[in-house]
């Protein structure tokens, strides 16, 4: 009996030691062939088909997509490199153009127009627009991803609903995020030395987070619960409101992450260009209208405001941020004033469809042209 407690007991240490042992040799390897040393918004080296739950309530979008983000964690139909004139494209979801396929996103067909223009010169547009993405993300993303590519020389920066609206779901004391959430919720990918605890900071524990991260992409693009319906009749049954609360608090913090943005590009002498946000709410909006923008508001305690209303917030939003860049020298792009309020080329409240990511192309690659006139 003492013999086989023995016996048993060293099978136990042989399997302990082998499992660490390759364990060991597994991180090793993995440091050396696929190190986490870089920041990625989006999952890297991805490509699907994507089904589109929002065509069911939308029907000026298709049922289906492709989707493809390269191994640099971006979008475009080119890579950065020394010999292409990089521009980096950061927003949202109307930056990301949720809903629409690689090619028919408006920083793919900005990087079309820009090279069909230009023989002489090669451009790169490359996305890193992620959906609910506000300033403090992009100040984020423009600090850590822009060191990592290669000659970006401009950032279009598409910026505004996200900071408006996630005002008016907050409260003040919240306008501030910590830190280290917003650095989890920025990247999916970061250097391990980043994070805090030591299993962490392993490469065995980062592909495991990269596995779990693409599943969750996967699954919550593939499974999203959305019902129009229920927007909608929760909307129409909450009491409108027709003034908005003091905006000065929110727009300060944008303000203030606009200019710690501006200050990274001009440390690294890339142009900033800043886009206004067109939005869909007006006065006197069509049912039809009020159907497909009424998920876009938020609604607190049977409450929530009008069309008008949010139609006058974003316009604050926007003349601020107009306003930011005329104070600070920084390239503006008007896009909200140029861009019509109708469903032919809007899908909800924000997001453009296929008419619409042609039209902000369109007008995005006429006021660039002037800006690099000026080079």
């Amino acid at each position: 009996m003492r013999f086989k407690l023995k016996f048993w007991q060293s099978k136990i240490l042989l399997v302990l030691a082998s499992s660490i042992f390759s364990l060991l040799f597994a991180e090793l390897v993995l440091r050396f062939i696929s190190p986490h040393e870089v920041y990625l918004c989006s999952v890297p080296e991805v490509e699907m088909e994507r089904n589109n739950k929002f065509h069911n309530f939308f029907s000026s979008i298709d049922s289906s997509y492709h989707y493809s983000v390269n191994e640099f964690g971006y979008r475009s139909s080119t890579l950065f490199a020394k010999n292409r004139y990089g521009i980096l494209a950061v927003g949202g979801s109307t930056t990301d153009c949720i809903g629409l396929a690689d090619k028919e996103t408006w920083p793919w067909l900005l990087e079309q127009q820009l090279n069909e223009s230009s023989p002489n010169e090669k451009f790169t547009v490359g996305s890193i627009g992620v959906p609910a993405f506000n300033s403090f993300h992009h100040v984020l993303q423009v600090k850590h991803i822009i060191p990592q590519l290669d000659n970006i020389k401009m950032v279009v920066l598409l910026v505004g609903i996200n900071d408006f609206l996630r005002f008016l779901q907050l409260e003040k004391d919240d306008l501030i995020p910590d830190e280290k959430t917003l650095l989890h919720q920025t990247f999916v990918r970061h250097p391990r030395k980043t994070h805090e605890h030591w299993f962490q900071q392993t490469e065995l524990w980062a592909h495991l987070r990269d596995a779990v991260n693409l599943i969750r992409k996967v699954y919550e693009v593939e499974n999203m619960e959305f019902d129009l319906s229920t927007k909608l009749a929760e909307y129409e049954t909450a009491i409108k409101i027709n003034s908005l609360p003091d905006l000065e608090p929110a727009m300060k913090v944008m303000s203030n992450n606009i200019l710690k943005i501006n200050k990274i590009c001009a440390e690294r002498k890339i142009k900033l260009v800043v886009i206004t946000q067109p939005v869909l709410w007006h006065k006197n909006m069509s049912k039809e209208e009020i159907k497909v923008s009424s998920y876009g508001k938020p609604i607190k305690n049977r409450k929530s405001y009008s069309d008008e209303t949010m139609e006058e917030g974003m316009n604050i939003f926007n003349q601020q941020l107009l306003k930011i860049a005329d104070q600070n020298n920084i390239y503006s792009i008007d896009l909200a004033n140029q861009y019509p309020k109708n469903t032919t080329v809007f899908f909800d409240h924000c997001h453009y469809n296929k008419n619409g990511s042609t039209l902000v192309s369109e007008l995005i690659f006429k006021e660039l042209k002037n800006i690099l006139a000026q080079e």
